[in-house]
């Protein structure tokens, strides 16, 4: 099963965070997604957006509670939408099942289930990238950045999310 995390920016015309070095360096508050599809499904898209320097630092910091009491949710700062996450194993495998949530209501077709290694490694994966290249565009965000990347390493030193990236 595949997970895929990607980043757009921008609220009218969202674009990769590649493409919009002219929106991070006009405003503070950026508007974006972390667009979340896992297999086929489609669990967050661009409808979920809110100030995306703000929602990395949630999802880093929401994942680092599931992985260490098996159970949470990742909140957006900005908006009533959380996503929730439970784990479970199937076999010897941990997995999770995660649905997002909108004012208190599950929304409908937004539920999907992976393998937790999987998912984690690639939340990782895709935080550490919006770091480095949110970063190189506005440099002053490092320090904002930086206890959500000694949370990863973390992650890494003490095999709670493989490596399979670096």
């Amino acid at each position: 099963m595949t997970v895929d995390f990607n980043t757009l920016v921008g609220h009218d015309s969202p674009r990769p965070l590649d493409e919009a070095e002219t929106v991070v360096r006009r405003v503070t508050m950026v508007p974006g997604s972390v667009i979340l599809r896992i297999g086929e499904t489609s669990v967050l898209d661009h409808s979920y957006a809110d100030d995306i320097d703000h929602l990395w630092i949630s999802f880093v910091s929401g994942a680092d509670d599931v992985l260490r009491s098996g159970s949470g949710y990742i909140f957006w700062p900005d908006q009533p939408t959380k996503l929730h996450f439970d784990t479970f194993e199937s076999g010897s495998t941990p997995y999770l099942k995660m649905w997002v949530e909108m004012a208190r209501e599950p929304v409908e077709g937004r539920e999907a289930y992976a393998p937790a290694a999987e998912f984690f490694s690639a939340l990782a994966e895709a935080a550490i990238e919006f770091f480095d290249k949110y970063e190189s565009l506005e440099p002053a965000f490092a320090d904002d950045f930086a206890y959500s990347r000694q949370l990863i390493e973390a992650w890494f030193d003490q095999g709670l999310v493989p490596r399979r990236w670096r």
